[in-house]
């Protein structure tokens, strides 16, 4: 029972990862074409 509820989650939970990694680069990108560096060395120390 528990093993199938996670090969059931796993799928969403690998398609979350890759909407919010692709969120965070377009915001990157936008961010770049503002011009916006301060914001950037921000996100980058708090990683």
């Amino acid at each position: 029972m528990n093993y199938q509820h996670y090969n059931m989650s796993s799928p969403l939970i690998r398609l979350k990862m890759i909407s919010d990694s692709i969120y965070l680069y377009n915001n990157k990108s936008k961010i770049r074409e503002r011009g916006g560096r301060g914001v950037v060395e921000k996100e980058e120390v708090s990683r």
